[in-house]
């Protein structure tokens, strides 16, 4: 029964020791992420539209303007989509193309 309790209390210290390091490398992670975090936000901020072109008033003129506006840059940002799609398709249309054009038969 002697060896037993020398068992038990290496056990033990084992397993303070591991607690004791999980919570220093918990620790020093949390201590360099904060940092990493922070710049995240402020880039993400910094990369956002401004969808406030104007500053906000109590005139309707301006928030019907306001939509107007962010209407037409939708439409632009929708046009070039719809030209980016038109490549694809025409650059789809000349590999098919380009596929047919050989033929085996011919040598």
């Amino acid at each position: 029964m002697k060896i037993g309790w020398k068992i038990w209390l290496l056990v033990a210290v084992v397993i303070v020791v591991a607690i004791a390091i999980s919570s220093i490398v918990i620790y020093q992670g949390l201590k360099t992420a904060s940092p990493i975090k922070e710049e995240k936000r402020e880039t993400q901020s910094q990369n956002l539209p401004n969808i406030f072109s104007k500053p906000v008033t109590d005139n309707i003129d301006d928030a019907v303007e306001t939509i107007l506006s962010e209407i037409s840059e939708e439409e632009k940002s929708f046009d070039e989509a719809l030209k980016d799609a038109d490549l694809v398709a025409s650059d789809s249309q000349a590999i098919s193309d380009f596929g047919q054009s050989y033929d085996e038969k011919e040598f």
